[in-house]
């Protein structure tokens, strides 16, 4: 997103809204609130655009510097800002973009349009506008920290940091490529399979019995401690810089964007590219006969994972 390439700068007067207050931090979820309405005027449809705010005036009322640049239709906000740096002179910046939302508890519930718009200035305060089509918008303040892509590359263009990791460790990384293992193993053999089978393929477990095989036994008794310590030692950062480096490559993240994400941003990245585990861990555990299952359990709550899927 170059400062001049392609951005529709629009006029001043166009641009003066009513009763915003001063400074901008405080003015952004009205912003939002104005950007949505004139999407909504527009119609539903719109290409998504990327928003740039480079100069706010002690009286907005004489009007503000606001950028907007539409991409094409098929783009995606998150991709044409991965890996982007603003310039120093912007203030803030957002997007506007529609999506389809699913509803989180009956799937037969069908699909619904959303326009999303959300803004993040330079000193971290953001705001955004959510309206499924045909309701009212809901505007959130940023009293409640966003968290999701959209957030993360915002903030990442701007310099700032991110939420926190995903679960604080990655010690869910690690629980939900097991189970994704084991799913693996049960379709190709559910016959005849041993705790040291299903343990062993804990990627922790996998690298001490890929030494020597002998250490099976072994590595399956521990296998809670060498999960710990395998999150202890690959922690998210670590897994960043080695994807950077292209020592630790995965399909969610290129090696250049990994380097330009913070820990929290990548934690979110690499973990939207698998099942959750409160969808995984049920279906792998009924596969499994009932003792497995009962030490399958065992380990992830020893490991404080939140597998259970909501009642």
């Amino acid at each position: 997103m170059p400062k001049h390439s392609g951005t529709v700068r629009t006029t001043r007067r166009r641009l003066q809204l009513v009763d915003i207050p001063h400074p901008l931090s405080d003015s952004l979820a009205r912003l939002a609130t104005v950007l949505d309405e004139a999407a909504e005027d527009s119609g539903w449809g719109a290409p998504p655009a990327l928003i740039r705010i480079t100069s706010w005036p002690a009286n907005p009322d004489v009007g503000f510097d606001l950028g907007i640049r539409p991409l094409d239709r098929e783009a995606n906000v998150v991709d044409a800002l991965a890996g982007f740096t603003a310039p120093a002179d912007w203030m803030a910046i957002g997007v506007v973009t529609e999506g389809n939302a699913r509803h989180l508890v009956d799937p037969t519930i069908e699909r619904r349009r959303v326009r999303c718009v959300h803004l993040v200035d330079r000193t971290g305060a953001s705001a955004s506008a959510l309206r499924f089509q045909g309701d009212d918008a809901t505007v959130l303040d940023g009293t409640t920290a966003p968290e999701g892509r959209i957030d993360d590359v915002c903030r990442r263009a701007l310099g700032l940091g991110t939420a926190p990791p995903w679960r604080g460790s990655t010690l869910e990384l690690w629980a939900i490529e097991w189970l994704g293992r084991i799913l693996e193993w049960c379709g190709r053999d559910p016959s005849a399979v041993l705790w040291s089978d299903i343990a062993t393929l804990h990627p922790a477990a996998a690298v001490l019995v890929a030494d020597d095989d002998r250490w099976e036994r072994r590595a399956a008794d521990n296998l809670v401690r060498l999960g710990e310590l395998m999150a202890q030692v690959n922690t998210w950062d670590v897994l960043r810089t080695s994807c950077a480096a292209g020592e630790w490559p995965t399909d969610e993240v290129p090696d250049a964007v990994a380097a330009w994400l913070d820990e929290g941003a990548f934690s979110r990245w690499v973990l939207g590219g698998f099942p959750p585990l409160q969808q995984l861990a049920p279906v792998v555990l009924d596969l499994l006969p009932p003792s497995l299952r009962r030490r399958v359990k065992a380990a992830l709550r020893a490991w404080s994972l939140d597998w259970e899927p909501p009642a």
